[in-house]
């Protein structure tokens, strides 16, 4: 009979080396959470052509979330874009493929 060994049992605490919520090996490989690699889990992983700034993730349009995880809709609705991000942000439409956004709000 054969046996194969293929991942060590994890150590009772994480070196600490791993970042992240990693935890470690008996052979001091760390074992990386979702979103996180490297050798010790130091770089976050950002989805959806997010990218790192810092040490959180910087989403594209139509993303949001720790990761980018999260896709949401915008729309425009009298004047305003409203998103599923808790913001209200007031618009001009300048022509018809062009809109400008305003940092201002209106009381």
């Amino acid at each position: 009979m054969k046996i194969y060994k293929c991942l060590e049992v994890p150590t009772e605490t994480p070196p600490s080396g791993c970042l992240n919520g990693g935890f470690g090996l008996n052979n001091g490989t760390c074992i990386c959470p979702a979103h996180y690699v490297g050798k010790t889990c130091e770089t976050i992983e950002c989805l959806n052509g997010g990218t790192i700034m810092g040490s959180v993730c910087g989403c594209t349009a139509g993303y949001t979330g720790e990761f980018c995880e999260l896709g949401y809709i915008i729309l425009f609705i009298n004047g305003y874009i409203v998103d599923n991000t808790g913001t209200v942000e007031l618009y001009e439409e300048l022509e018809k493929t062009e809109i400008q956004v305003s940092d201002k709000t209106q009381n």
